[in-house]
């Protein structure tokens, strides 16, 4: 499994797992998988804990740390095509102004019906016209 993660992210991995095994044995419990899963970074359903622990986990519902790795892997593979497509929706709103309806930011000037206006506190405020 570790061709296909980089010891960063391996190493980040094991930082969160030590954290979870409480009684230093080496396992997590089932339980803590999505959690365990979050604090990486991830975002998996309920239902996708549920496959990967019916995949990976032990007669006790645990896991090693090989079996976290496997599942991390799987998850990245699902999840890569989410990025994706968030991206393209970005990058067809034209960047970052799409995911915040083409308003101006705070501060930022813009021009509406021969008036010039500065937002301010989530509010255009009409400056003089030219």
């Amino acid at each position: 499994m570790a061709k296909f993660l980089t010891q960063e992210q391996i190493d980040e991995y094991k930082e969160c797992f030590s954290l979870y095994d409480r009684q230093r044995r080496g396992r997590i419990e089932g339980g803590d998988l999505i959690t365990v899963m979050r604090c990486i970074g991830s975002s998996p359903t309920p239902a996708e804990v549920r496959r990967h622990l019916l995949n990976h986990s032990d007669a006790a519902g645990d896991l090693d740390f090989s079996s976290l790795l496997s599942v991390m892997h799987r998850q990245q593979q699902q999840e890569a095509p989410q990025r994706e497509i968030l991206e393209a929706l970005r990058r067809s709103e034209g960047g970052e102004e799409g995911l915040h309806g083409g308003l101006p930011a705070e501060g930022e000037t813009h021009r509406a019906g021969g008036e010039t206006h500065t937002q301010r506190g989530g509010r255009a405020a009409a400056g003089g016209g030219t």
